[in-house]
């Protein structure tokens, strides 16, 4: 085997691998800035709830900690134009990572996945496609993170999860199947809008949007980004609480989660974690997939 056959065969590993690394450390980094955003009030009940200490009706609830975030990340106006103007530039940072995903898994050279006219095509698209959809789906995921506060119960929070999701993916799904038809309409169409516009969307057409290979894929998943993040902080809040039940395995890894003084970082660690390991999971059945056809 030439040097250069080693070098095809390792290099697309070692990009995956420091890939890997990056959604670790990038999911990380963001629970760390959230956390710079924690009242002190913030900042007990997660520690409490952390520790599985039973909540104190006088301290905020750990549960309303993520709509705190997002009326600090978004602003307190959810009507505002200051709100919808960075709830659209965080759905462009979105479409930017499953863009990213998406040549990977479809082994896209960069250059051609990012060359001028496919850049442009998403920007247009997203613009007209997945700004205001997506939100419509911040102010839900807002809504529904507002009523797991209110009863924050391991039921009640995981049925909220699920709603979340499904409303999330419905306003996508519909936005991005009409959106992407009037876009076009207006750019290059002729004739009534209602033959752009499909009347009928067939199961053909579902199994094509859940296929990373496409525009419309790429605006579909890239609605997910908010509803993303909420998984992320229920699930590491609830792995780490059944970590610190579990006296040997609490000791391996206290050394790393300070749950007292930064309770977002020890959850931010633990997320980037679950996002990488998912992350991987997903080139490992990519892989699969290739060899097995």
């Amino acid at each position: 085997m030439t040097a250069t056959d080693v070098l095809t065969v390792a290099l697309p590993k070692l990009i995956d691998g420091i890939t890997i690394v990056g959604v670790i450390t990038g999911v990380a980094k963001a629970f760390e800035w959230f956390d710079g955003m924690l009242s002190e009030k913030g900042r007990v009940a997660l520690s409490l709830k952390l520790a599985n200490v039973p909540e104190d009706h006088d301290i905020d609830s750990w549960a309303a900690i993520f709509p705190n975030l997002i009326d600090k990340i978004f602003g307190r106006k959810a009507f505002s134009f200051k709100f919808f103007l960075r709830s659209s530039v965080a759905s462009f940072i979105a479409l930017f990572l499953v863009k990213l995903i998406e040549a990977r898994l479809t082994r896209t050279v960069l250059a051609d996945a990012f060359n001028v006219a496919s850049v442009s095509d998403t920007a247009l698209f997203g613009l007209f496609c997945n700004c205001i959809p997506d939100y419509l789906s911040l102010l839900i995921s807002r809504a529904i993170v507002r009523s797991m506060a209110k009863n924050p119960s391991a039921v009640r929070v995981s049925a909220l999860l699920v709603a979340d999701t499904l409303l999330t993916g419905l306003v996508a799904f519909i936005v991005v199947f009409v959106g992407i038809q009037t876009y076009i309409y207006f750019r290059w169409g002729y004739g009534p809008l209602s033959d752009y516009i499909p009347m009928n969307i067939w199961p053909e057409d579902t199994l094509l949007l859940l296929q990373l290979n496409s525009a419309k894929s790429i605006l579909f998943y890239g609605s997910f980004f908010t509803s993303i993040w909420v998984w992320l902080y229920v699930l590491s809040i609830g792995l780490i609480r059944l970590a610190h039940k579990i006296r040997f395995v609490w000791v391996k890894i206290v050394p790393y989660l300070d749950i007292e003084k930064k309770p977002l970082v020890a959850i931010g660690r633990v997320a980037g974690l679950l996002a990488g390991t998912g992350y991987a999971a997903l080139l490992g059945a990519v892989w699969l997939y290739n060899h097995v056809h």
